[in-house]
């Protein structure tokens, strides 16, 4: 009977309210994008080039071919399809996604930049399609085909960058190069695209693609809206307002729902299937109820307790627990009195604690909320960046992807992924070790005279008046080095370095010697030392060596050895002071001191410094680049200052004894016994095979390629593949082969196959069957020993030869051997061709030499530089990948595999195709390892964590799991998702629209762990929130739609609102357009209930460090300018001494990074850039901006000649007094021609313009600002130039300085600066504005700017601001007025009086903020900004400090920077000052009354008489604006007119 009764309720409920319902609340966002929209398929063209350069071409090929779609949806779905044929299921998702995340746009943008920059194309116009050779430009495919028909040889070579798309390696560097400029969803595209593509592989022409914007993009005018951020509307109010205090029924408890269609009990959805003729009924029954919802309720301390649990379980027991949470976290103030109320089981608590436990000795504190993807921590719980999650997203479905690309299932894809957290990956050790006797020692600093007075123990260390310590210098040289000697002996004995000098000394004609010297087909120790030959008619290298061990023989005076007359003029001195018969002895043929000299000269061959033609310096085993510009002492000095800490450091925790050796110290914590040539330290590229269907000719060519195996190890998986890319025709190729063979003599873990890069000729193609017979068909335990025997001798002077085989193995041997492989011919055919194939493809020339190891790809290797690799390279260089990579663990997954694919019942195939798995593991780790390093250099940095730890959490009521679509195809290997999620947490808040993004886009397995806060006593999200997720979406007719945005719907009416934006730190936002006060957004007030703001992004920021060459100091005070050929320099900043960090602003391009004319680049010039394009110079780098996670920079400085000790800033200590000292004398540059004389004499100059620094946000407070402005100028005669921070600043007040600054003849300038990422970011926006006031102001302004007055947006000027530029301010870098104390009544509110305050202050007043002068020049001298910056990052930590941050600071800082008190005059208020000592006020302040709290439009009438005729001037200014704009008609007629329509646009 139930039904039938709710039946019947249901129908009499809905007549009851069909009365129509007030309107729904809604706050609505939209960020757009600050350049045109982009073609999708272009950014999906550039998301493959991500993948691999073969995947770009490959992505352009099938495009182009079809036919052109005629709408933007069309293209989009052949793009998704054309990428889908291409990349496997994993790397396709993350594409899509990154896809409609928009990621690529700023690149396609870039290449838009580009193209614009070229000059080339000025005259082209008109062509949608351009190809540009050297400075011709062309339209025609005919017309570019006859200029490379008549080019000559030279040709003007192009500005190529690293994100330029190169059609593949070419054979020849001397052709030309065309660049082709065009869309490549044009039907003229393909023709152009074929024609360049012959041209490239015929070496005719070097063919690259840039976009170009064509007529086709429909939407080229339309701005796009960005996703990947979020939106707050914070509570103004710290108390709730109770709306009801008849309580809570229970059914409050299910206002919630399950779902946004279940509310109060009743489902929505079930109702209109049920009654579709009531639904406008329903539906305004949905409303009614939502906004009865919209309430915030004030919760005492003690409901509040468990509501972290309260929440956690509530979405525990719902339906669709993630939705759950994401609607409890965002909607958090006005759902918090539904939630006090549930019960939480003991069972539910009892786990929460449990897990708890275990996640105390993981460092993880309850209520703390986290995000792993695979075990890489993310920053979702703390930052909204969705970018840099997708970052990390297309990294690993890359890894995931390519795992199961190379054949291993999904058990094992994740066991081997696993390695890279639960393995410690070692990074390659920085020191060699060098310790040896056969090193030369110049000084004994346990034992020389000049040390006596030295310390013997190492605790001396940690005494702060004798930082000295102990270090060793191995310098190995040859004869036209002496000069570094020299500079030694300065840097080391003349300035008194605690460093103890050996040195090694070589010659070229031994390191020849040993060169030539073919050792005997032996495995290769580590342990080998071999010996130069004594030479009979010795070098001048070795006469050098010789006098200088004769003179420490005879000679018992230290200082004869260390002698620079000596080291200068070594044969010259030494005839001097020996008799001509000494020297004669000296010049024989074998002398007693050669035999020290071979060890030397053998030491040195063994550590691989024998090949290099430069001097080598090491310190404490860490090899030390040394340029001509370089200073020696500098470089000595810094590396002193890296050691000394971590050597303090070893002795204090007793990791060193204090009587211990420090070099023996250092070296424990890694080295390596030999210095690999540069070519084989970090490889140029990383194949990722395909093992199960291959298609890259290195797949093929791993099909037919012969390996040779220590003998009776072939039937062993190897953890190292290597393939050996040589000329067999050289000497240094046939040597490097030996080598090679005789490092797998001693490791049965190795497997070699050697393929020939040259020419064809009888020499080569000798040892390429000798190669191809050895291995394939001596018997296995003889091949490997014959051929190296047959190298042997080949390399001692035999021709290479049936011969030399046939006297290695036997003459029957090798004739029945290579009657097999001849018979076997085609397999060596198909080798050789799959090779010369490969090594194009790698982009190798005929004749260069490579190694490529478990896939990765190292040279090419000079010989010129390099006369062969040899086994203790090879030694170093798997002993080096191996750890690096995880082989030796990555060898047991892949043997107990299970391949699906392998079939074979052959042993030593299995093994073969199981080690050709091991290698391209090993590459998939590398890459991924490669892939974190370079997110590590651009200030990202990733932290894998091992996982394990999940497998002890208790999950049966408190873990969600959840799995998407996606993961269900066997094709893909989804992503295990970890997330430990507080609900009630601005984390949470984040972190659940993260999770759905990826479960709807992703293959992807989460497991949601509930972490709730045991006890609160505060409402724990004062805040509403909205993430702005990516979703791509059409209109009918096929057109993009604009993207998404925040819509906050049913919001209480009552609550002053603040909006705020939480983007990625790399982003510069502006506000952009709104009608409404987004800082005080009252619903209530708002005549429909609806506001709407839109953003834009206007730039991303360009971050990086700038320090000194040598010294690693911070270049405080530089000038970075970034500029473009056309439009010259548009931005520009200054560094600070804090982590020498800069930040610069750039729209998506190609930027010329330079120093600024004038001081900045007379002292220094760039030495060293990372970060920029590779393909410019240090002195003249380029800096691409075209990633939404930003751009960073590391740029070091080096001084010009001449400028050792030039300043760019003085010190605190210079006379600032002195015309020829101090900081005018190094500034004279950025001060600005015209510039009058001062009369303080601070400075020579006078301050002609008086330049203000104000902020305002908010509507009244804008309002207070234009006032404030007008009594400064009524006030003075000279100009004014207004400094506004535009980070606060409304659209309608950006709009109106232009008409006000015309109508009064004033100067105005915006300045913005990013939040610095490492700077604590206050979350009040009130605070945030507190901050900017006084953290940036070294950055803010240019240094033509010396001075600045800050007044308070609310204060009234009364007297000429130019009084108080003049006012000396006796060397402080600001002055600041002191509270008054002359009010009484006010004693309790004065708490600088009592405290910590009185004690801190110490007899000195506490200042206020409203008004302050600032001496930029001494501010910077002083290094004020970085001094406060410090401070505020030590005490923000704490949440109860700085409760005043813009005087709180300040006032804290005054013992370390100090402030000039400026008279009392200045500043007049009436919470703080007498009625008496305001008749001589000069400026007026409307601070706050805390004892009446009257409100300050009221409190200006009352207490400014002359407020209200400033009010009326603005406001009838305002509305001159608004008529000549259109915005009203109506002229202005009364005050009470003006009032009213003027209200109408309350946001002026």
């Amino acid at each position: 009977m139930t039904v039938p009764v709710l039946r019947l309720a249901i129908p009499i409920l809905l007549i009851n309210l069909w009365q129509p319902v007030s309107g729904q609340t809604s706050v609505s966002v939209e960020l757009e994008m600050g350049w045109q929209s982009t073609p999708l398929y272009m950014e999906a063209a550039e998301l493959m080039g991500d993948v691999s350069s073969n995947h770009f071409w490959k992505f352009v090929d099938a495009f182009s071919s079809d036919s052109f779609p005629l709408t933007e949806h069309d293209t989009f779905k052949r793009a998704l399809t054309v990428c889908e044929d291409i990349v496997p299921p994993s790397t396709f998702d993350t594409i899509k996604l990154a896809l409609i995340s928009r990621v690529k746009s700023p690149q396609v943008e870039m290449f838009f930049q580009i193209a614009a920059d070229d000059s080339q194309l000025i005259d082209t116009q008109e062509c949608e399609i351009v190809a540009v050779v050297g400075r011709n430009a062309f339209c025609s495919i005919e017309d570019l085909l006859g200029h490379l028909d008549s080019l000559e040889k030279e040709i003007i070579p192009p500005r190529l960058y690293d994100v330029d798309h190169e059609y593949g390696p070419v054979s020849s560097r001397d052709i030309p190069v065309v660049i082709l400029y065009g869309d490549i969803s044009l039907p003229t595209f393909e023709d152009w695209h074929n024609t360049l593509s012959k041209l490239h592989q015929t070496s005719r022409a070097h063919y690259y693609l840039r976009h170009l914007k064509s007529s086709n993009m429909s939407v080229v005018s339309a701005h796009q809206r960005v996703a990947g951020w979020g939106v707050e509307l914070a509570i103004k109010k710290t108390e709730y307002t109770v709306l009801d205090d008849s309580g809570i029924e229970d059914e409050d408890l299910n206002i919630l729902g399950d779902g946004e269609e279940d509310i109060s009990g009743f489902s929505f959805t079930q109702l209109e299937k049920l009654y579709p003729q009531f639904t406008k009924g329903l539906s305004q029954l949905r409303d009614l109820l939502l906004n009865n919802t919209a309430v915030i309720q004030e919760l005492k301390p003690w409901e509040l307790q468990h509501i972290s649990f309260q929440a956690a379980a509530r979405a525990a027991s719902a339906k669709d627990p993630l939705s759950m949470i994401q609607r409890i976290s965002q909607n958090f103030p006005s759902l918090a009195h539904t939630l006090v109320h549930l019960n939480v089981s003991k069972e539910f608590r009892s786990e929460v604690e449990y897990n708890q436990k275990i996640l105390h000795q993981f460092g993880v504190a309850e209520g703390h909320s986290l995000l792993l993807i695979n075990g890489v921590y993310t920053d979702a719980g703390t930052d909204t960046d969705v970018f840099s999650l997708l970052k990390v997203l297309q990294m690993e479905g890359d890894t995931l992807g390519a795992l199961q690309q190379i054949g291993l299932p999904a058990p094992d894809v994740y066991a081997v992924q696993n390695l890279l957290a639960s393995k410690s990956a070692k990074d390659p050790p920085s020191r060699i070790d060098i310790r040896s006797p056969h090193v030369r020692y110049m000084n004994d600093l346990r034992k020389d005279s000049m040390y006596r007075e030295w310390p013997t123990s190492l605790l001396a260390l940690l005494q702060p008046r004798h930082p000295t310590q102990l270090h060793k210098v191995i310098d190995v040289t040859r004869p036209q080095d002496r000069n570094l000697l020299c500079a030694l002996h300065s840097a080391v004995f003349d300035s008194g370095l605690p460093v103890r000098v050996g040195i090694l000394f070589v010659s070229n004609q031994g390191q020849e010697e040993l060169t030539k010297k073919v050792p005997p087909f032996e495995p290769y120790s580590s342990s080998d030392m071999p010996l130069a030959a004594i030479q009979d008619s010795p070098s001048s290298s070795v006469m050098t060596y010789r006098v200088f061990s004769y003179i420490e023989h005879k000679s018992h005076l230290e200082d004869s050895w260390i002698d620079s007359e000596v080291l200068l003029r070594t044969m010259h001195a030494f005839s001097e002071k020996y008799a001509e018969s000494t020297l004669d002895k000296l010049r024989l043929s074998k002398t007693k001191y050669d035999s020290l000299r071979q060890k030397m000269e053998g030491f040195a061959h063994k550590l691989g410094l024998g090949f290099s033609q430069r001097p080598q310096l090491f310190f404490n085993g860490k090899f030390l680049e040394i340029s001509k510009k370089s200073n020696l002492v500098t470089h000595l000095q810094l590396e002193m200052n890296h050691a000394v800490r971590s050597i303090q450091q070893a002795v204090y925790y007793q990791w060193l004894s204090h009587t211990g050796d420090v070099l023996d110290y250092m070296l424990q914590s890694g080295s390596i016994n030999r210095m690999l040539p540069f070519s084989l330290k970090s490889p140029r590229t990383v194949h990722i095979p395909r093992i199960k269907n291959p298609n890259h000719p290195l797949e093929r060519l791993a099909q037919h390629a012969f390996y040779f195996y220590k003998p009776s190890a072939e039937t062993s998986i190897k953890l190292t593949t290597y393939i050996l890319i040589v000329d067999l025709n050289t000497q240094c190729g046939q040597r490097t082969a030996f080598e090679l063979l005789r490092r797998l003599l001693s490791n049965s873990k190795i497997r070699v196959s050697i393929l020939h890069n040259g020419n064809s000729s009888t020499d080569s193609i000798f040892l390429e069957y000798a190669l191809y017979t050895a291995a394939r068909f001596l018997p296995k335990r003889q091949a490997l020993d014959a051929m190296g025997r047959i190298l042997q001798l080949i390399l001692r002077g035999n021709e290479p030869s049936v011969s030399v085989a046939e006297s290695v193995v036997g003459k029957s041997v090798w004739k029945e051997a290579t009657s097999r492989a001849q018979a076997s011919s085609n397999e060596l055919d198909a080798f050789r061709e799959d090779g010369v194939v490969s090594i194009r493809s790698l982009g190798f020339q005929r004749g260069d030499a490579a190694v490529i190891l478990n896939g990765h790809v190292f040279g090419p290797v000079s010989c010129k530089d390099t006369p062969f690799i040899s086994a203790a390279d090879f030694f170093v260089l798997d002993k080096l990948h191996n750890e690096r990579v995880f082989a030796k663990h990555i060898a047991p997954i892949v043997d107990k595999s299970t391949l699906d694919f392998l079939n074979s019942t052959n042993d030593l195939l299995s093994k073969s195709i199981r080690s050709d798995i091991v290698a391209g593991s090993c590459a998939v780790l590398g890459r991924a390892r490669d892939a974190a390093d370079n997110l590590k250099q651009m200030s990202r940095s990733t932290r894998r964590i091992d996982t394990g730890f999940i497998q002890k959490l208790k999950k049966k009521l408190t873990a969600i799991t959840l799995s998407s679509s996606l993961a269900k195809d066997p094709n893909r290997i989804p992503h295990k998702i970890f997330a430990l999620v507080d609900v009630a947490s601005e984390a949470g808040q984040r972190i659940a629209p993260v999770l759905s993004l990826i479960l709807e886009h992703t293959a992807s397995e989460v497991t949601i762990l509930l972490n709730p806060m045991p006890q609160i006593s505060d409402m724990p999200i004062k805040r509403f929130y909205r993430a702005v997720l990516p979703s791509v979406s059409f209109t009918s007719d096929g057109n993009l739609e604009t993207g998404p945005l925040a819509i906050f719907t049913n919001l209480p009416r009552s609550s002053l609102l603040t909006l705020g934006l939480e983007t990625p730190s790399s982003w510069i936002v502006k506000s952009k357009e709104s009608k409404h006060d987004l800082d005080n957004i009252h619903l209530e007030s708002s005549k429909h209930g609806k506001v709407h703001a839109i953003f834009e992004l206007a730039q991303l920021a360009v971050e990086g460090s700038c320090i000194e060459t040598g010294t690693s100091r911070p270049t405080a005070g530089l000038q970075l300018e970034l500029g473009t050929n056309t439009e010259g320099t548009l931005y520009d900043t200054i560094v600070m001494a804090n982590l020498g960090y800069f930040q610069l602003k750039a729209t998506p391009g190609a930027w010329r990074l330079t120093l600024r004319e004038g001081r900045s680049s007379e002292i220094f010039t760039i030495s060293d850039i990372k970060g920029a394009e590779s393909t410019s110079t240090p002195t003249s780098p380029i800096v691409l901006v075209h990633d939404l996670t930003g751009t960073f920079l590391s740029l070091k400085m080096e001084r010009k000649l001449g400028m050792e000790n030039a300043r760019l800033l003085d010190d605190s200590s210079s006379d600032s007094n002195s015309a020829d000292n101090g900081l005018w004398s190094s500034l004279k540059s950025f001060v600005s021609p015209g510039s009058k004389t001062h009369s303080n004499g601070e400075h020579t100059k006078k301050l002609d313009v008086i330049n203000v620094f104000s902020l305002a946000s908010g509507h009244l407070y804008e309002r207070f600002l234009k006032i404030m402005m007008l009594s400064v100028l009524k006030h003075t005669e000279n100009p004014v130039k207004f400094w506004f921070l535009e980070n606060c600043m409304s659209p309608q007040m950006k709009q109106f300085l232009p008409y006000m600054a015309d109508k009064y003849g004033f100067e105005f300038e915006l300045v913005s600066y990013n939040w610095p990422a490492w700077l604590n970011k206050p979350k009040e926006r009130m605070r945030l504005i507190w901050a900017y006031k006084i953290l940036f102001l070294d950055v803010l302004f240019p240094l033509n700017v010396k001075k600045i007055i800050f007044v308070d947006a609310d204060q009234i000027v009364r007297a000429d601001l130019r009084e108080l530029l003049e006012v000396n301010l006796e060397g402080a870098p600001y002055g600041y007025t002191p509270f008054c104390n002359s009010r009484e009544g006010m004693g309790g509110f004065r708490f600088w009086e009592s405290g910590y305050w009185k004690q801190h202050l110490n007899g000195r007043p506490y200042h206020i903020s409203a008004l302050y002068v600032v001496d930029l020049v001494r501010f910077r001298m002083f290094a004020a900004g970085d001094r406060l910056r410090e401070q505020y990052q030590a005490l923000s930590r704490d949440p109860h400090s700085l409760a005043n941050l813009d005087q709180d600071l300040p006032n804290n800082m005054i013992h370390q920077v100090p402030i000039k008190s400026l008279p009392q005059e200045w500043l007049w208020c009436e919470s703080w000052c007498d009625d008496k000592s305001k008749a001589s006020a000069k400026t007026i302040d409307l601070c706050n009354n805390p004892l009446t709290k009257e409100p300050k439009l009221k409190a200006a009438v009352r207490i400014v008489p002359e407020w209200t005729t400033l009010d009326r001037e603005v406001r009838a200014v305002t509305h001159e604006y608004l008529v000549s704009k259109g915005i009203i008609n109506s002229p202005l007629s009364t005050e009470e007119s003006t009032d009213d329509q003027i209200r109408e646009h309350d946001e002026l």
